[in-house]
């Protein structure tokens, strides 16, 4: 949404967001977000001891089509 209402560039931070954002359900904190250029990357956080589990490292890479 944020994208599609700023020319199909993504926020600088998640709380430039103007709609409520979800926390990261294993932290309750937000989740991981950095934008690169054209891309922005979204990650959670894993559970304590769990930092070498794949299923627990979600990493989303975003891009808009245009």
């Amino acid at each position: 949404m944020y994208a599609a209402d700023h020319g199909g560039k993504w926020p600088d931070s998640l709380a430039d967001v103007d709609v409520p954002v979800p926390v990261d359900p294993f932290t309750g904190k937000p989740f991981l977000y950095k934008r690169d250029g054209v891309t922005a990357h979204l990650r959670g956080s894993p559970p304590p001891g769990m930092e070498n589990v794949p299923v627990y490292n979600l990493h989303y890479e975003l891009t808009v089509q245009k």
